[in-house]
């Protein structure tokens, strides 16, 4: 197992770390697929990256939600996050659908993986500490 909610990145909001878990749960199901024993299906692929950009596509439009709601002083910033996330997410697709599984496209969604997994740790955590003590 690659990826999973591991007590480091929870945040301590029982919903978000549900979606959290469920994210994980998304990024783990890719690597496998890019990481199969056997040749790695190109549809297969494809598909889990697909499931993996809705999914985020629905948890950050839900935390966006709770900032705006909740009036976190960096909701723009967050969101900006997001949305650099959703570009390289769907840049990165487009690339495994031209050139298909190379070293290099495997690479850059780990080191994106790895930031996404980073943003949970640090600035979803601070976030969550603005909505428990208000």
């Amino acid at each position: 197992m690659y990826y999973s909610l591991t007590p480091e990145l929870e945040t301590g909001n029982l919903t978000l770390d549900w979606k959290h878990k469920g994210l994980m749960y998304n990024i783990e199901m890719l690597m496998q697929d890019i990481t199969d024993s056997h040749k790695p299906e190109r549809e297969t692929v494809e598909s889990s990256m697909s499931s993996l950009i809705s999914y985020l596509t629905r948890l950050f439009g839900h935390e966006e939600f709770l900032q705006k709601s909740s009036n976190y002083p960096e909701k723009f910033s967050h969101q900006e996050a997001h949305e650099g996330f959703m570009q390289e997410m769907n840049a990165l697709k487009k690339k495994f659908q031209q050139d298909g599984l190379t070293e290099e496209n495997n690479n850059t969604l780990i080191q994106l993986v790895n930031s996404i997994v980073h943003h949970i740790k640090f600035e979803d955590r601070k976030f969550n500490e603005h909505i428990r003590v208000r």
